[in-house]
């Protein structure tokens, strides 16, 4: 049996290979899986119920009940019969989130059994009982996951910085000009009337340069003659 073959509510038995830095366990049974299928992959993985960590009645109870036709006689375990009475299981398993928390939850709801693997790791894979779900599955990526991905999404768009636009970029101008703390740029003309002189400042400020310059050329003829 190949991995691509995983379907939902299948049994399959397999070894499930340590990773690369993970030590040897002390019992080596523990790496042979006996699983019902949930999701065959999400996010590249598997997703399942361990079957070894539940109790003989408990495993029972969840091959009988992923059926495609009810039985004709009533099994022996009467809760068998009343989950096949509300409901088909083999239905709503091709829709593995829901079905997990609509019904394997609350079946285990004490047993810590869901588990998800790396295909890569799955060695040896065996069926042992085939799925009898028809159809594809209608959501392999999964209500709750779905909307956590949404949500994770949305908090990534508001923690994003917002982008600086054009407008934004004048109004800060402003703000500076407003508080005084904005510098004009090289080679710009000031444009508040403090920093830029009015009409007489500028004729005296000529007028004075005029003479500095008269006065200098004064003294340098003067020492010429001498």
């Amino acid at each position: 049996m190949m991995r691509f073959q995983l379907r939902p509510g299948q049994f399959v038995r397999f070894t499930y290979r340590r990773g690369i830095n993970e030590p040897w366990p002390e019992d080596r049974s523990t790496q042979l899986k006996e699983v019902l299928i949930l999701n065959p992959n999400y996010r590249g993985r598997v997703h399942a119920i361990d079957m070894r960590r539940l109790t003989s009645a408990e495993q029972e109870v969840l091959r009988a009940v992923m059926v495609r036709k009810r039985p004709a006689t009533p099994h022996r375990i009467p809760l068998v019969n009343d989950i096949l009475a509300r409901g088909k299981p083999v239905d709503d398993i091709r829709n593995p989130q829901a079905f997990y928390q609509s019904f394997v939850k609350v079946f285990l709801r004490d047993k810590d059994a869901y588990r998800q693997y790396y295909p890569r790791r799955m060695a040896a894979l065996r069926l042992v009982k085939k799925s009898e779900v028809e159809g594809p599955v209608r959501d392999t990526e999964g209500v709750l996951q779905r909307k956590e991905r949404e949500a994770a999404s949305r908090e990534d768009k508001q923690k994003s910085p917002k982008p600086v636009t054009a407008a934004d970029k004048l109004k800060a101008a402003t703000d500076r000009r407003k508080k005084g703390g904005a510098k004009p740029a090289q080679g710009a003309r000031p444009s508040s009337p403090a920093q830029a002189p009015t009409g007489p400042q500028k004729t005296m400020g000529r007028l004075e340069l005029m003479k500095q310059r008269a006065a200098a050329l004064k003294a340098q003829k003067d020492k010429e003659k001498k």
